[in-house]
């Protein structure tokens, strides 16, 4: 046994050098928040549930540089405190070098707003904006009017540089910890792109968002990448999920879209930073034809993601420094239905919950804690991922039950 193992052992390592070399090694122009030779990790543009679920399959030693997140310029300083307040929410149970990357937008469904940030109508969002962000002592970067030439956005070239120019100024002016940063789509060519360009003196990096495959190998996406080196800045892969692919298939769509994305990054020195969508747009909404692209719902996905995390080009967050956070999954699920009183369900993937003047379905969750002391227990917080069949709200309650069951056995008639 022993001998099986350190062959094993050895196998992995080989493997691991094999990876490690086959990534470019990265260029380096002294930006903000730049690392000197890797590729920072982050993940967002999801609740705090799919960030917890995210992060859990990844382990401490994977664990996301940066989340993501969104927020309007337009917003008031109330608007903006409460924002900043739920960033703060999510990533502060994880390491303390956790940092943020903040989509602000200057547009509302493909209305910019532009003119107004230029006559200063919301500089007292901004204000708070920056003032909050700097309170955090987070490296936080910004993507200013992200996907600038995005024909969904409605900005116009003219008007989205001065407010860019304007909006930058004011969050240099009031916060060390932003790195601002200029995003775009290669849906057009880089004649078009660069007309959006607000210039040297206003960003920190450079940002390009890619969701189809096809944009992977496009002359407009290594044009931009091109470009970015030309005039020294590196670039942050600012949104990227496998869109036309999604998760569920195992290799079938590593294949498709995952493989291809990360060879992106392999083959390109000036990328120095990826933000990964992790979310499930089918129950969410927004883009439902997108389909689940949570890669902890496919195994293969997720083995495959993790051994790519594993080669030491990526900077993750600092693995060395414990919250004391404990992930409990369930130890025991089942439910139980009126309509079938004998019915046992503890052998289903899912739990239900319903009342109907036909039938009341009554879900039911055991944790095992034994291992804890009470007085350990500073903060606890239970996840469920719900899907409504209904067009209208569903209120759920919630209550403490007896332990005294176990999901082989309980049904409606012995229920507790």
């Amino acid at each position: 046994m022993s001998k099986l193992f350190k062959i094993s052992v050895l196998f992995i390592f080989l493997i691991t050098l094999q990876l490690e070399a086959q990534y470019q090694k990265r260029a380096h122009f002294n930006a903000k928040f730049e690392p000197d030779s890797q590729v920072i990790h982050c993940v967002g543009q999801s609740d705090e549930l799919a960030f917890a679920s995210y992060t859990e399959i990844m382990t401490p030693s994977r664990h996301p540089k940066l989340y993501m997140d969104y927020t309007g310029a337009k917003n008031s300083s109330e608007e903006m405190i409460h924002e900043v307040a739920n960033y703060y929410e999510i990533i502060k149970n994880y390491p303390p070098d956790v940092g943020l990357q903040i989509g602000l937008s200057m547009t509302n469904g493909g209305e910019a707003y532009t003119d107004d940030i230029i006559e200063g109508i919301h500089d007292s969002g901004l204000v708070t904006f920056a003032k909050e962000l700097d309170n955090l002592n987070r490296e936080i970067f910004v993507r200013i009017g992200y996907e600038a030439n995005g024909f969904w956005n409605g900005y116009n070239p003219g008007s989205y540089k001065t407010a860019f120019q304007h909006v930058s100024e004011i969050l240099r002016a009031y916060s060390n910890h932003i790195a601002i940063v200029w995003c775009v789509h290669p849906v057009d060519d880089i004649t078009t792109i660069m007309s959006y360009y607000p210039g040297e003196d206003f960003v920190d990096w450079w940002s390009i968002d890619i969701f189809e495959s096809f944009y992977f190998n496009s002359s407009s996406t290594h044009d931009f990448l091109d470009e970015a080196e030309l005039h020294g800045f590196p670039v942050l892969i600012g949104e990227a999920t496998p869109m036309e692919s999604h998760v569920g298939d195992g290799q079938a769509d590593w294949d498709a879209w995952f493989e291809g994305f990360f060879d992106l990054i392999k083959n390109e020195p000036v990328i120095k930073g990826f933000s990964y969508i992790n979310r499930e747009w089918t129950y969410i909404g927004g883009q439902p034809s997108w389909g689940n692209t949570r890669i902890q719902d496919d195994s293969v996905i997720a083995c495959n993601y993790r051994q790519v995390m594993d080669n030491g080009l990526f900077l993750h967050a600092n693995a060395g420094v414990s919250n004391n956070i404990l992930t409990v999954a369930a130890a025991e699920d089942t439910y139980v239905m009126s309509e079938f009183p004998n019915k046992t369900f503890g052998n289903n993937d899912t739990m239900i919950v319903k009342n109907s003047a036909t039938d009341t379905i009554i879900s039911y969750v055991k944790f095992d804690l034994s291992e804890l002391q009470l007085g350990e227990i500073s903060l606890v917080r239970a996840y469920f991922l719900a899907k409504n069949n209904t067009d209208s709200d569903v209120p759920v309650h919630i209550h403490m039950a007896e332990n005294n069951w176990n999901e082989d056995s309980l049904n409606w008639n012995n229920k507790v």
